[in-house]
């Protein structure tokens, strides 16, 4: 979980800080004398870094859920042995990314919505990042 939110939010405010310096008149806004994302911005943003930051973290999650389902109670592997034997077994295509398609059109959306609320809840406060 710290891996995908970590990535999750420095990729959303990076392309934020992309999308207001380059894109300021397509996808931007000034409210209260800040420069704020609209709606599809923000949607568009928090998309995007919902993508970046599954695909960096499910092979973790692929890790997690074997470790999880192991019966080897005797001979317990740790994190970095399952991600090997994982690797060795399927591969990366096979094996690290295997269901992350059907992970990835669940979670895209979500992350979208949930990003533009974080914005519009942050507006609507009167919190800026300047604090």
């Amino acid at each position: 979980m710290i891996p995908y939110a970590g990535v999750a939010f420095y990729t959303y405010e990076a392309l934020k800080a992309i999308f207001l310096s380059r894109f300021d008149k397509l996808l931007a806004t000034q409210k209260n004398g800040e420069l704020v994302l609209t709606v599809p911005g923000s949607l568009t943003c928090g998309g995007v870094s919902g993508l970046v930051a599954q695909i960096c973290a499910y092979p973790l999650d692929v890790v997690r859920r074997r470790m999880q389902l192991s019966t080897k109670a005797s001979n317990p592997a740790g994190c970095f042995q399952t991600l090997v034997q994982v690797y060795r077994q399927d591969g990366i295509r096979f094996g690290l990314y295997r269901g992350v398609s059907l992970n990835v059109i669940r979670v895209v959306p979500q992350v979208a919505v949930s990003f533009t609320v974080y914005e519009n809840m942050k507006q609507y406060f009167g919190i800026s990042k300047a604090r």
